[in-house]
């Protein structure tokens, strides 16, 4: 019996370094799907175990429309939703525009962009 235990874990390592081989071959994403599929053969269940929850994931826009602030105070955020609001909003362009409203009930809102001389005047 020790030659048969000897030849079964011999060809059990065998075995492994075969296996190891090929999934060092396979891209991260193959390997990912293989080890999925084995995992769901030798435990049972379905793939759809494994579907993350993804109610509550937030884009950068989710964060900047929870987080914006028209006017921000000098004090430092805290969080890394209110730093990157701020941040956006320190890149934001802030110069006014000129709005010409004298045709408003009727539905025709002019506006445009203050030219430099009308900004040194101030």
């Amino acid at each position: 019996w020790y030659q048969r235990r000897v030849r079964a874990s011999h060809h059990d390592k065998e075995a492994w370094r075969v296996r190891a081989y090929h999934l060092r071959k396979m891209d991260a994403y193959t390997r990912h799907k293989e080890l999925i599929r084995n995992y769901v053969k030798l435990y049972g269940g379905s793939v759809g175990d494994f579907a993350r929850d993804s109610s509550k994931d937030r884009n950068d826009y989710s964060v900047l429309k929870d987080n914006h602030k028209f006017l921000w105070d000098q004090g430092e955020p805290k969080t890394w939703e209110e730093k990157l609001a701020k941040h956006y909003y320190d890149k934001l362009f802030k110069e006014y525009c000129i709005a010409d409203l004298s045709r408003y009930e009727n539905k025709q809102i002019a506006l445009r962009w203050r030219v430099e001389r009308e900004r040194e005047r101030e």
